[in-house]
């Protein structure tokens, strides 16, 4: 069961851009600013507490319906339950169309339209010495994490679960709702939050860039600035994947061509490779998860 909502939701994802058009979190922005009120002059709001009191009412509602579910008419509706979750939860398509607005605007030297794709991806509109090109192909390579594998990661480890509780951990801290944003405890809290959840999806994932890249060469950066890093472990987890994706796709060959004057076509060259890596590491995913679905059936 696991496996096929998973194939049918990453089929969903990459090749039916209509499915975006059905997720929308404003509920959850609405219920937590009513849980803020009934709480907020409580000294404990402010932290940890604060933030298990909000996950824990919609993530306990998808462990009772997935508990009520199980075993009904050989899980044929907990399958439906855990794709209509699981899709719910990815968020890879979005990322996917600026990086294309991205590479066609630059492949057709236009700069000032590839900039402002690029502002979307977080580009600071002030800092005009940032490489655009750069931090495109840092968000290939790091964004996937929060948008895909994660969200499978624990999807297959609790299920429909597991989806729910890592996108609303996520939301928490990436999309705060008036009122959240100003309490930095919490925020700090739900940052961490996040932190532990991508913790092993991250190495996972790098370990994906490893064996459908150059294995050694990703190894080599992902520790040479692993042990460089904060004590922050967000920034930690978007270093090693960054760094391990570098190494995998040899982004020294990309930077030095930059300089021979074929900038633009090498520059989405390096996109373009970058974004291969990741969906190679997707279907290796899938692969492992096959093969432990396949073990589960056999012991069973």
């Amino acid at each position: 069961m696991i496996l096929i909502a998973t194939i049918i939701c990453i089929a969903l994802e990459l090749f039916s851009p209509r499915f975006t058009l059905y997720r929308n979190f404003n509920w959850f922005q609405s219920y937590g600013m009513y849980i803020h009120n009934l709480t907020g002059s409580w000294s404990v709001w402010s932290g940890p507490v604060g933030v298990v009191l909000v996950l824990l009412p919609p993530v306990l509602l998808v462990a009772l319906l997935q508990n009520w579910l199980d075993d009904i008419m050989l899980d044929l509706f907990l399958l439906v339950f855990s794709v209509a979750v699981l899709g719910y939860c990815l968020r890879y398509d979005p990322v996917e169309k600026t990086i294309d607005n991205f590479i066609h605007a630059r492949e057709h030297d236009d700069n000032e339209a590839a900039y402002l794709y690029a502002c979307e991806l977080g580009l600071d509109p002030d800092d005009q010495s940032s490489d655009p090109a750069r931090l495109m192909t840092d968000a290939v390579l790091t964004q996937p994490v929060e948008r895909l594998f994660s969200v499978i990661f624990w999807f297959v480890l609790l299920g429909p679960l597991g989806a729910i509780l890592y996108r609303l951990s996520w939301l928490l801290h990436s999309h705060p709702a008036p009122g959240w944003a100003d309490d930095d405890a919490f925020q700090g809290a739900a940052r961490r939050l996040q932190g532990i959840l991508d913790w092993l999806p991250v190495r996972l994932l790098a370990i994906g860039y490893a064996l459908t890249g150059s294995f050694e060469d990703a190894i080599h950066e992902w520790r040479d600035h692993e042990q460089a890093t904060s004590a922050d472990i967000g920034k930690t987890n978007q270093t090693i994947l960054r760094y391990a994706g570098y190494g995998a796709v040899h982004i020294d060959r990309f930077e030095s061509a930059v300089t021979e004057g074929e900038e633009h076509r090498l520059e989405t060259t390096a996109i373009r490779t970058a974004r291969g890596l990741v969906l190679r590491s997707l279907l290796a995913w899938v692969i492992v998860i096959a093969l432990l679905s396949l073990a589960g059936l056999a012991a069973w």
